[in-house]
């Protein structure tokens, strides 16, 4: 069975997160975000190029997905010891 996109736009996402130790939901808390309302949103909007995103909470939520997972992640410097 082939996946939909939006699908695999959703799993790249998680994975994303992953590779940062987070989950969804764990990006949430840390962001003040209710984890149901993100899940939501990622469900609704993640990976739709055709639809109007209306609310400020929706728009600043998605924003900060994109940056998170846009964003290099730096590496932390291990101390040798």
């Amino acid at each position: 069975m082939k996946k939909s996109s939006r699908t695999t736009e959703i799993n790249a996402l998680k994975g994303k997160l992953m590779t940062r130790g987070l989950s969804l939901e764990a990006w949430a808390k840390i962001n003040g975000y209710n984890p149901v309302t993100v899940r939501a949103i990622v469900s609704r909007h993640w990976g739709r190029t055709n639809t109007t995103i209306q609310g400020l909470l929706t728009h600043e939520i998605l924003t900060k997905l994109q940056k998170e997972i846009s964003s290099e992640q730096v590496p932390e410097a291990s101390t040798g010891n």
